[in-house]
């Protein structure tokens, strides 16, 4: 009996579509993509300090680095109101991508500055790698999940 009411229940209750993916009503709230946002930037109006500090204060996490053009690039993740009051901060400058997943590249718990040494470069813009530096992959943005450096 359980079984059925159950079954007639998921066929009766309403469905979000978006685009050809069918959402759990339950769902939506819980989805990475519902309480994130993340992206990647370039900017020249700000210091270093300034957007860890700027970071720090909107809870958000990622990391910053002086870029070989005399900017400052770099990927944040914030909660998805937050995500809109830091790109504004940033400048209307700055040259922003947004992530759809919101996942970034390297992932540290905090918001870290990047010695020049490390290279972060990507395959398109902002912070894109000169030709031959990237490994071909331009969809993939693998996951690094550090506290070292």
């Amino acid at each position: 009996m359980m079984c059925r009411f159950f079954c007639l229940w998921c066929l009766l209750m309403p469905q979000h579509v978006y685009g050809d993916v069918v959402e759990d009503p339950l769902m939506v709230g819980w989805r990475m993509i519902d309480r994130f946002a993340g992206f990647r930037y370039e900017t020249r109006s700000r210091s270093q300090k300034l957007i860890v500090e700027k970071a720090d204060e909107l809870g958000c996490f990622g990391w910053v680095q002086d870029s070989v053009r005399g900017t400052f690039v770099g990927e944040a993740r914030c909660a998805k109101p937050r995500g809109p009051v830091f790109k504004e901060w940033l400048g209307e400058n700055a040259t922003i991508k947004d992530y759809a997943d919101t996942k970034i590249r390297l992932h540290f718990s905090h918001f870290k500055r990047l010695p020049d040494s490390r290279v972060t470069c990507f395959p398109d813009e902002p912070h894109q790698c000169p030709l031959g530096r990237h490994n071909n992959k331009a969809t993939e943005r693998p996951q690094e999940k550090t506290d070292e450096l």
